[in-house]
């Protein structure tokens, strides 16, 4: 059951003196808090439940902070074990919507559990994070596996950076032309409808409004598109911010990898980033199987996933580590290339010059993506403009017909 965060008063003794004390603590029940805090020698006064925020507009759990946080800890291994670091950064922090972050882990951590549970606890780090940090406990090896950790974010918040360039450089231009639909459906349209066209020709009127019917049929299926495309994005960003983000950001990589040109950007993305990972944790001394069971929670593409689920299955039968590699979805260049590896130092390199290919071939396919979207942009914008100026013209036409008419009176 997940527990919610408690806002407590208890009192504890304090050099043979009673103090009065708040403190928060997570817990799946005010029982749950309570026995706590009696195991812990602390008598509760008041228990209450303190929520965090439904939408996080801090935004508090960002990339910055696991960067930060992760630095942190790679200065406090080099004077005391994993938990002790954790516990000096937890009872460091001052900002409260970080402690409120950090409150499961300092509880864990009080009752004896362990450094990557705790860590698990705050929901910081993505899974791929939290498996580096598991192997480096269980080897031994943290300060190798809180350097690889660290690399690992960076290359995801370079890689998000990449995403908002390319969404900021078509955002203006989707903005207006999103209001020139809008504002041809709501304002000009009407306003053209409430005026007619000043003639007596009935024929003429007709037609009038023909065109015009056609042209709010056409623009409105315009506005009715951008209105989903709208409601959809603000959707995912709601359940986003909101403690549904795992169920959204999978059905947001879903959407996305049905999509010609960005499906096959995330493969090239997702198999990059496994290559350089398994060729980063290999060369630090990981054992090869678990860096593959990295590379298998880290990828976001099924092609990728199956890759490498299918490369750890035929290391562990027995075959040879360059076979095992050279499979599909690797291009027949690739897989020559990795299929004469007979040692894991020739592993490494191979598979890291593989992850550059990748992300040259990545950077092209998105740079396919950005002009083929602004393409459609362009073609929405004239059809746009088509309308606008197909209504100006018949405007135009009867205040025309209907000069003439004055005229010949």
């Amino acid at each position: 059951m997940a527990g919610i965060l408690w806002r407590t008063r208890f009192v504890e003794t304090v050099d043979g003196r009673p103090v009065i004390k708040e403190a928060d603590y997570h817990g799946v029940s005010a029982h749950a808090v309570r026995l706590l805090l009696t195991d812990r020698g602390r008598h509760p006064i008041d228990i209450r439940p303190r929520k965090p925020p439904l939408l996080e507009w801090s935004g508090v759990r960002t990339d910055a902070w696991r960067i930060q946080m992760l630095q942190q800890l790679r200065f406090q291994l080099a004077f005391t074990t994993a938990e002790a670091g954790l516990t000096e950064i937890i009872a460091q922090e001052a900002e409260p919507l970080k402690r409120m972050a950090l409150a499961p882990a300092r509880n864990l951590l009080d009752g004896g559990g362990t450094f990557a549970t705790s860590v698990a606890a705050i929901g910081l780090f993505d899974e791929p994070t939290m498996a580096i940090l598991r192997i480096g406990e269980i080897s031994g090896n943290m300060m190798n596996a809180v350097e690889q950790a660290i690399q690992h974010v960076e290359e995801n918040r370079k890689a998000a950076h990449n995403i908002r360039k390319t969404a900021g450089l078509l955002a203006f231009d989707i903005i207006s032309v999103i209001g020139s639909a809008f504002l041809v459906q709501w304002h000009y349209i009407p306003y053209l409808r409430e005026q007619g066209v000043q003639t007596s020709d009935v024929a003429a009127k007709a037609r009038f409004a023909h065109f015009l019917d056609i042209a709010a049929l056409g623009n409105g299926a315009l506005c009715i598109l951008f209105t989903f495309a709208a409601a959809l994005g603000a959707a995912l960003w709601l359940a986003h911010k909101t403690r549904r983000s795992a169920t959204a950001a999978a059905f947001l990589r879903g959407c996305l990898r049905r999509m010609p040109m960005i499906g096959t950007w995330l493969a090239h993305r997702s198999l990059a980033d496994g290559m350089r990972m398994v060729s980063r944790l290999a060369d630090g001394g990981v054992r090869l199987d678990s860096a593959l069971t990295i590379a298998v929670s880290m990828a976001s593409s099924p092609a990728v996933k199956d890759y490498w689920i299918e490369v750890s299955k035929a290391i562990n039968g027995g075959t040879p580590l360059g076979t095992a590699l050279a499979r599909v979805p690797l291009t027949p260049p690739e897989r020559s290339r990795l299929g004469s590896i007979g040692s894991i130092d020739q592993m490494c390199s191979s598979l890291a010059s593989v992850a550059e290919e990748r992300d040259r071939m990545a950077e092209l396919a998105r740079s396919k993506m950005l002009a083929t979207a602004m393409g459609i942009l362009v073609l929405t914008a004239v059809a746009t403009i088509g309308v606008l100026v197909g209504l100006l013209m018949l405007a135009s036409d009867g205040m025309q017909t209907g000069m003439q008419e004055l005229l010949r009176k």
